[in-house]
């Protein structure tokens, strides 16, 4: 199998990256590397590899056969907003969160505008 050609990243990127930061997450681009995910968020104690899509974009084939090819999904996001990858850090505190508001934690982390 040849190896991926570089993409170049979603619109949405930059604007991610930087409520991410923002809000006192580590993130670290990593779109440049043939064949992985768009970045790699973490926090005190829990990371996550994401891959961002533009709204209405969807995964090339190669994206998915990696998706495929994970053991531990639950480590690895498809999102379009910063939000999300919030929400996901939120619910690694209590498994019992359906959504941010119903978080016993919420407060751990800030609201993304």
């Amino acid at each position: 199998m040849p190896r991926p050609k570089r993409t170049k990243p979603d619109k949405n990127q930059a604007q991610i990256v930087k409520e991410l930061r923002g809000l006192g997450f580590d993130v670290d681009i990593i779109c440049d590397l043939p064949g992985l995910y768009d970045i790699i968020v973490c926090s005190a104690n829990r990371c996550v590899r994401v891959e961002i899509k533009s709204p209405g974009g969807r995964l090339n084939d190669t994206e998915v056969d990696y998706y495929h090819a994970q053991k531990n999904r639950n480590t690895y996001l498809v999102v379009n907003t910063a939000a999300e990858i919030r929400e996901w850090f939120i619910r690694q505190y209590d498994g019992r969160c359906d959504g941010l508001k119903a978080c016993p934690y919420f407060e751990l982390l800030p609201e993304v505008e």
